[in-house]
């Protein structure tokens, strides 16, 4: 209650403690998940792994997402609020323990923990919507996500049933419902919003909790010795993720507009992206030295990744002060996307390309992205001085 009326009167809501150590345990989930992908079968990552790690990102930040809006909305820092993050932190390690290729032996564990963490926060918000009477459309709001997360973990613990008559799991059919019983949430509540500011922060630091994946990923490039191979994978790989972590660094701190009001629905979503790639490219830099791996199965899927991220990034740009680039920006950030891809379907038969190719693909984007700033601060600054 206190966080709605926080955001009715326009005070700014900050992000909590609890919540940062919340973040903790997805860490260690988005690694567990990570190495899905890091078994391939004959040179290739296999389409069930893959399928099954892009499931389990999805799984991760619909947890993530659900527990965010809850604390966005409606938290107050309480004792609940304290109850209901650490019994879904115990049940996270259930889930991340079982999130390996190895899925079918521990897919029930998997799938019970995952039901008890949204009948959990399902709890939450009916609880809440008993204090939302006086408010009809907020007490309406809540009812729907209770219901939403009871049905999926109905759906969920259903799942199993069949799982053990037929061996076949079904358990992440479950967010086909999930997604589009948000999207009609969404469209049916239209005038709910969340906190940009809050949101913007938690996001945020789930991006730095992927960062961090990213820089556990690449650590064993600097434990095989001094060779020029070991010191060339570390020095690339290093800069691919610093120059990747320095433009969202330079979104967020620089370009960001957070006093936007909005829904924040579409942010996240944009973000699901973003991540995903993220988490891409740490395993395509990962498997990059790997000679058992093919070498364009390597470059094909780094190189889809790192554009995916800056697709991502463009497309956020419309939460920035300055919006979308301009026609102009955009046709040049396609050439250097066409160009770049172009470089790495060279560089394939080169293993001591596609790392560096990326690396100055990054930095060259970096400069375009400040230097357009730049202009645009000029262009600001001399409209400012033209009207007065």
């Amino acid at each position: 209650m206190d966080s709605l009326l926080r955001q009715q009167s326009g005070e700014e809501k900050k992000v909590e403690y609890l919540e940062l150590i919340y973040d903790l345990i997805f860490a260690y989930f988005v690694t567990k998940n990570n190495d899905v992908i890091l078994h391939t079968q004959n040179g290739f990552i296999s389409m069930g792994n893959f399928l099954g790690y892009i499931m389990g990102t999805l799984i991760i930040l619909e947890i993530w997402y659900m527990t965010t809006t809850y604390i966005n909305r409606y938290g107050t820092n309480g004792i609940a609020e304290h109850v209901t993050i650490f019994i879904n932190m115990y049940l996270l390690y259930y889930m991340a323990e079982s999130t390996s290729v190895a899925w079918a032996n521990y897919h029930i564990q998997y799938a019970i923990a995952w039901a008890l963490i949204l009948i959990n926060l399902g709890v939450q918000f009916l609880l809440k919507s008993k204090m939302m009477e006086m408010y009809p459309h907020e007490h309406r709001h809540t009812r729907y996500i209770a219901l939403i997360m009871f049905v999926q973990a109905g759906l969920i613990l259903l799942s199993l049933v069949w799982f053990a008559m037929t061996g076949v799991a079904l358990a992440n059919c479950s967010m086909v419902f999930w997604f589009i019983a948000i999207l009609v949430l969404e469209s049916k509540f239209n005038w709910i919003s969340l906190d940009f500011t809050h949101l913007s922060e938690r996001v945020m630091l789930f991006v730095v909790v992927t960062f961090g994946s990213m820089l556990t990923g690449i650590a064993d490039f600097f434990d095989n010795g001094m060779s020029f191979a070991a010191l060339y994978y570390s020095v690339t790989t290093f800069l691919c993720v610093i120059g990747l972590l320095v433009i969202y660094g330079h979104y967020y701190n620089k370009l960001l507009d957070r006093q936007r009001p909005g829904k924040g629905m579409a942010y996240i979503l944009l973000h699901v992206g973003l991540i995903l790639a993220l988490n891409n490219i740490t395993t395509a830099l990962i498997l990059m030295p790997k000679v058992y791996v093919s070498n364009w199965a390597k470059v094909v899927f780094l190189a889809a990744s790192v554009v995916l991220y800056f697709a991502a990034m463009l497309a956020l740009s419309r939460f920035t002060y300055q919006g979308m680039p301009g026609k102009r920006h955009l046709l040049l950030f396609c050439i250097m996307a066409a160009a770049y891809l172009a470089a790495m379907s060279l560089s394939a038969l080169y293993w001591i390309l596609p790392p560096l190719f990326s690396a100055i693909y990054i930095y060259l984007i970096f400069l375009i992205m400040v230097r357009i700033g730049g202009q645009e601060e000029e262009n600001k600054g001399e409209n400012s001085y033209e009207i007065q």
